[in-house]
């Protein structure tokens, strides 16, 4: 226990031994301590710099302090204290102050994934250098939707999508064509039904009759017969290239919207790829960018043009139907 010296308050002076007894009642004198204001430096109290940190809290700061060189995940602080106490105050100028002696941590950005988009990729950038990214990826995309509508309705483009429609056209129209020549020779007639193809005897530039047919001697019949069967297998030759053209067209029709697509961005990506260019990781992503675009147009002119591909399939030609006598082959095309 501490003891207190003995104050002759008269004398203003203390004297050896005990100043009370356990159990008695303090003096005045030792309740207070008098300061004289004219030995104080400043007149108010807003001349006085601010107390950095918390006035009292040694230990609290001393604690943060110690939390903030921990490197390990896992650790956490609990600053605890009433209202008004100026603990989250504290803490967080703790915190920027050293901040303000580390490294500047790097920008992350999450970019989209094109192969899995609910796995996104993450971008490190330089400190201050991944809004800018943002910024620039969405710039990119207003003028993607200015840009590619209109490659898609220029008349060049147009031009050339007619060509490869034409070439499919003459594609299937010379096949059957020949193949409508070598009938002819044979005095059999290629006919258009709402069925499909159809293959049907004539004689003296009339189709017959399944009367008519008939009315043929057996040998010749037979000979008819026979010519048909050849010619639907000349037929059914050529719808089973169909889909092969088919899919050639549509590839040829790919190859014409990325290339048109191409063109049309090749000057937007190429800028945007300069001010990364010394990102590796970046220019990756918009190279990666870039083919998506190619490959899956998201304007509603190219997404038009890319539907208008029309897919016939061809069905397999059902046997001879023999009406009467007269030998009518059929194909749908």
């Amino acid at each position: 226990m501490t003891e207190l010296r003995k104050i002759d308050v008269a004398a203003g002076k203390d004297t050896a031994g005990p100043a009370f007894a356990v159990g008695q009642s303090l003096a005045a004198p030792l309740l207070y301590r008098r300061c004289d204001p004219a030995e104080l430096p400043f007149a108010v109290c807003t001349e006085l710099e601010e107390a950095p940190g918390l006035i009292g809290q040694e230990r609290a700061v001393e604690a943060v302090q110690f939390a903030m060189r921990m490197r390990r995940k896992g650790y956490n602080v609990y600053a605890l204290g009433p209202s008004g106490s100026g603990r989250h105050s504290a803490v967080e100028g703790l915190l920027l102050g050293k901040a303000e002696t580390e490294q500047t941590p790097p920008d992350w950005c999450y970019v989209n994934n094109f192969a899995d988009p609910q796995r996104p990729h993450c971008l490190q950038l330089p400190p201050g250098r991944g809004s800018g990214l943002s910024v620039a990826m969405k710039h990119l995309v207003e003028e993607l939707r200015a840009a590619l509508p209109a490659a898609f309705e220029r008349d060049e483009f147009r031009t050339h999508r007619e060509v490869l429609d034409q070439q499919f056209k003459q594609r299937s129209e010379q096949a059957l064509g020949a193949l409508r020549h070598r009938a002819e020779e044979k005095n059999i007639t290629l006919l258009r039904t709402p069925a499909g193809l159809a293959l049907a005897p004539r004689r003296g530039g009339k189709v017959l009759t399944p009367e008519m047919f008939e009315e043929l001697p057996a040998t010749e019949r037979e000979r008819i017969q026979h010519e048909l069967e050849g010619i639907q297998t000349e037929l059914e030759s050529i719808m089973q290239e169909v889909p092969r053209w088919e899919r050639e067209h549509r590839e040829a029709l790919r190859n014409l919207n990325r290339e048109t697509t191409g063109f049309a961005i090749a000057h937007l990506m190429e800028e945007l790829r300069a001010r990364y260019r010394d990102l590796p990781k970046v220019t990756e992503y918009i190279d990666t960018v870039e083919r998506n675009v190619k490959e899956t147009p998201t304007t509603s002119s190219a997404h038009r043009h890319s539907c208008q591909v029309r897919s016939c399939r061809p069905r397999r030609a059902p046997q001879s139907r023999i009406r009467g006598s007269a030998a009518i082959r059929s194909t749908s095309l």
